[in-house]
């Protein structure tokens, strides 16, 4: 997880200057994180993000699980210009990203890349003609 958040964060992002971390369970890794980073000297932010720039949440779907504390300090709800967002981005993906997972086995790395993006393209575009088709019949 920390590897991500570094590599993802630091991929264009010269500008950057806060940082939404939304992880299930956020409330406990988010307790080392600084010191992870401090320890492993391949591991960092970028320089444009400041400590306190870092903001840390559990996605909606998660948090029911977690202690009444959790729901007060990690909620999407309170975080400022996190909007609508429900953290839960991935798990709405899988089911569909399930019919081609066998065949990405023996794909190169590029080829594997490619299906995915088509794939994930093609989930977007299902969910947006589902939303027209949805706003059309009212």
């Amino acid at each position: 997880m920390d590897y991500s958040i570094c590599k993802g964060s630091s991929f264009n992002s010269q500008e950057l200057q806060s940082l939404l971390i939304i992880y299930d369970v956020c409330c406990q890794w988010r307790k080392r994180f600084q010191d992870r980073l401090a320890a492993n000297k391949g591991l960092s932010l970028p320089d444009s993000i400041p400590t306190n720039g870092i903001e840390y949440a559990v996605g909606k779907f998660h948090l029911s699980a977690h202690v009444q504390q959790c729901y007060v300090t990690h909620t999407l709800n309170y975080v400022r210009g996190a909007g609508q967002l429900d953290g839960e981005l991935m798990e709405t993906i899988w089911g569909s990203l399930k019919g081609i997972v066998q065949s990405m086995r023996s794909m190169s790395f590029e080829h594997r890349r490619e299906a995915l993006d088509h794939q994930i393209r093609d989930h977007n575009w299902r969910k947006l003609v589902s939303c027209s088709m949805l706003h059309h019949i009212q």
